[in-house]
């Protein structure tokens, strides 16, 4: 797995929109993401408190190497060739 985590140090989500939020996925934002990683067939977790907020990516890997990555659509943004693309 390819695993990425996402972190600030804001004032962090309430635990009721946080619930929220993982019952129902809401906000047009994080259900997009999760939309998106759900295509690549992995996950995403949303955690947070007081001293700020973590979202955790994971994501199969292909077992692919980066040269024979190449050529490979980038698919509405994300990582194309090593390089982040928007």
């Amino acid at each position: 797995h390819v695993c990425l985590d996402v972190l600030d140090e804001g004032k962090g989500i309430s635990a009721q929109k946080l619930s929220e939020i993982q019952s129902r996925g809401s906000g047009v934002g994080i259900r997009g993401m999760r939309e998106r990683v759900r295509h690549f067939g992995g996950s995403m977790d949303i955690e947070s408190n007081q001293d700020g907020t973590r979202i955790s990516f994971s994501f199969p890997h292909s077992g692919m190497d980066a040269s024979q990555s190449e050529g490979v659509e980038n698919q509405g943004g994300g990582v194309q060739s090593g390089r982040v693309t928007s």
